[in-house]
C-alpha cells in the first residue's frame, strides 16, 4: 500500500480534526485494563490538566466531574463508570470522593497525568 498524496482537502479535513479536543489513550493501559478504561483515564487526565491549569484543583488536588459530562464526551455509561472507577481505585491509579449535597463526584489522579502533559505538550508542537 502506497503513501496517500497529501492535498489541500487532505489538509483542510486534518486542520478540522485538530482543532476538536482529541483523547491519548495509552496503548499500555488498553492492554492492561481494556479500552474504556483507558478511555475514561485519559478524559479524566485531560480535565485534571484543565482544571490545574485553571488553578481550580481544590487544596488537596482533586477535581469535579459529572458523570452525565464523562458519558457524553467517551460514550462510557453510568453502570461502566461505576465499574471502571471501583478497577481504578482499587489499582491506586485514581482515587474519587463524593463532596457536597447533592454528591458531586471528586476525582483526583494519583498516576499517570505528567506522562499524558509531556505526550500533548509533544504533539502540540508538531
Amino acid at each position: 500500500m502506497g503513501e496517500q498524496k497529501v492535498t489541500n482537502k487532505n489538509l483542510e479535513d486534518i486542520k478540522r480534526v485538530l482543532k476538536h479536543p482529541s483523547l491519548l489513550v495509552s496503548k499500555e493501559m488498553v492492554l492492561s485494563f481494556g479500552i474504556k478504561t483507558a478511555v475514561f483515564l485519559s478524559f479524566l487526565q485531560i480535565e485534571h490538566e484543565n482544571f490545574e491549569d485553571e488553578n481550580k484543583l481544590t487544596k488537596d488536588g482533586y477535581f469535579y466531574c459529572g458523570k452525565r459530562k464523562i458519558e457524553r464526551s467517551t460514550k462510557i455509561s453510568f453502570k461502566a463508570q461505576t465499574k471502571i472507577i471501583k478497577t481504578l481505585k482499587s489499582t491506586k491509579i485514581i482515587d474519587v470522593k463524593k463532596r457536597g449535597v447533592p454528591g458531586k463526584y471528586y476525582y483526583k489522579i494519583l498516576l499517570g497525568v505528567e506522562k499524558h502533559r509531556k505526550y500533548s505538550n509533544m504533539m502540540e508542537a508538531i
